[in-house]
């Protein structure tokens, strides 16, 4: 805490003294309005520390939301009736329903029969005729094994043919196995193992040599790190460079960045690195994402990324980087609006006094005498109705064309409802504050926003970014760190293939281990790398998750 400094105090009160009335009444207004500020921000700080992060609407809030959409758009007074509210204390709680298990890909490894060896019946002696049999199963659970495969390579040498050539001429089996690293013991399947431990599981190598340990494999990190480095040089960067250049081909596309420290960068100064990642639009049929290390945040990497003259569309945030004419339109992002919106209705002092009210007709009086909380939830409304009717597309299974034609009819109203409601209340809050700061983001958003009604593949959130990036943070809170820009290199690039293979329903671990199998044995030709991409047709239908 800081000490009281008497000295500031009496230079404050000099000050004072010196000021007219007018210039007092406006030093007033001016420290006030400082301290509603950092309020807003202090109470925004412990609730992102402390709160809930979730951006959806309470059953509590309901009713609320209904008197708000009756007053915007007269909708039926049957559809805003109150659900009844049922005492948990008293009532029993239901069990959420569950998805049944199902093991019908499980192999059966043994069938054991349990039957009588004498079947003579133990009361009378007679012989017994024997029922349908009741079949059980058993689930049982072995853990990942790790062996090793000897291979005896029988050399011949031909006695004449030594003669004739002055030397040894030696003879090899043509099935001898081809190493995956030379000098190694590592196959293809152990890469794969140990990179979907890492990047889908988020298991360290460190907690993978500890747990190998417990089971009297003595494999150390040093080693698991040089191998999945080697195969990441020698055979997987070859595919994530083609992947990076059918990207650069796609139409639709989304962006987003995440924070990677780099220690290496740390020692030049840089404290702070970061992680870019693009991925395919909805519509596209090469369906990848991709991840990439530049270390820095600077806009020239989305250009890096798409491409110079770039004629894609690209969905992002309001990061400027995107806004310096990458490419051919950009598209902002709806769920980053709604967000400071939420942001706003967390921090006023209203989310928590509604909630004592228990009937509707107080939560209406406290809304009509208090407005700056009541035009937040307006605010918030229109953004729900933007994104419900994007979900009733979604399970409609509209074309592009569809979704551009309904688009125009209902949702564009809505949107520019949306902004003239901003424009009739701008004036009402702080700039600094939470409402204001929303206000001000969404005008500034606005031109990129609109792009959204300019092609039916387009988004109306860069969702799709956020939840595929968001594997890369669940993972860099197990890793923490990159110690090297090559180390983050080759992370990025697992990454890639992995999540790529997610996206096109491949099984990871499979599918990196047919990859690594298929370029050390054939080659690295263009049409060998083509053949193993996750979107590519001629994958074994075996990799497939069904």
């Amino acid at each position: 805490m800081r000490m009281i400094n008497v000295e500031e105090i009496n230079k404050l009160q000099e000050k004072l003294e010196k000021m007219d009335r007018e210039e007092l009444m406006e030093y007033a207004i001016g420290e006030t309005i400082s301290k509603m500020t950092y309020l807003d921000q202090l109470a925004s700080m412990k609730r992102s520390k402390f709160g809930s992060t979730s951006e959806k609407t309470s059953l509590e809030m309901l009713p609320l939301f209904n008197e708000i959409e009756k007053t915007l758009d007269n909708v039926n007074p049957v559809d805003l009736l109150e659900p009844e509210v049922k005492d948990t204390k008293k009532g029993k709680k239901r069990k959420p329903k569950t998805k049944e298990n199902d093991y019908s890909d499980l192999e059966i490894k043994e069938t054991i029969h349990h039957s009588l060896k004498d079947r003579s019946c133990p009361e009378c002696g007679s012989l017994m005729k024997e029922l349908k049999p009741t079949i059980s199963y058993e689930l049982k659970h072995k853990p990942a094994e790790w062996f090793l495969i000897k291979h005896v390579i029988h050399n011949y040498v031909c006695p004449e043919c030594s003669k004739e050539s002055d030397g040894i001429v030696c003879v090899e089996p043509k099935d001898k196995p081809v190493r995956l690293i030379e000098g190694s013991v590592v196959t293809s399947s152990a890469v794969a193992g140990l990179a979907y431990n890492k990047y889908v599981l988020g298991t360290p190598l460190y907690r993978q040599e500890q747990d190998l340990n417990r089971q009297n494999i003595c494999i150390n990190r040093q080693n698991m790190s040089n191998w999945m480095m080697q195969c990441s040089n020698d055979y997987l960067e070859y595919v994530f460079d083609q992947m990076c250049e059918d990207f650069k081909k796609l139409e639709i596309v989304h962006l987003d960045e995440t924070p990677l420290q780099i220690i290496e960068d740390c020692k030049d100064g840089r404290k702070k690195g970061y992680v870019w990642m693009g991925m395919s639009g909805t519509f596209e049929t090469n369906q990848m994402a991709l991840y990439f290390s530049p270390g820095n945040r600077k806009y020239e990497n989305a250009t890096m990324i798409l491409g110079e003259d770039s004629h894609a569309i690209a969905h992002s945030d309001g990061y400027e980087a995107y806004h310096k004419d990458i490419c051919l339109m950009v598209v902002g992002c709806m769920a980053h609006v709604r967000r400071k919106f939420v942001e706003a209705q967390k921090a006023s002092v209203g989310e928590k006094e509604i909630r004592k009210l228990s009937t509707r007709e107080e939560r209406i009086e406290y809304l009509d005498s208090h407005p700056g909380y009541k035009n937040i939830l307006i605010a918030i409304h229109y953004i729900n109705k933007l994104f419900k009717i994007e979900e009733t597309l979604k399970k409609e299974g509209a074309t592009p064309t569809e979704r551009y034609k309904r688009r125009q009819e209902e949702s564009l109203p809505i949107f520019n409802d949306f902004f003239a409601y901003l424009h009739e209340i701008e004036g009402q809050y702080l700039p600094k504050g939470k409402m204001g700061s929303a206000i001000s983001y969404t005008f500034h958003e606005e031109e990129y926003l609109r792009n959204f009604f300019k092609d039916g593949r387009c988004e109306l959130s860069n969702n799709l970014a956020e939840q595929r990036i968001k594997p890369f943070v669940i993972a860099r809170k197990n890793f923490l760190f990159s110690n090297t820009k090559n180390g983050a290199k080759a992370s990025t690039i697992y990454f890639s293939l992995i999540e790529s293979a997610k996206m096109n329903k491949l099984n990871p671990y499979k599918y990196l281990e047919y990859v690594l199998d298929t370029l050390s044995t054939k080659g690295l030709s263009n049409e060998i790398i083509n053949s193993v991409l996750p979107y590519s047709k001629q994958l074994p239908k075996n990799l497939y998750v069904k």
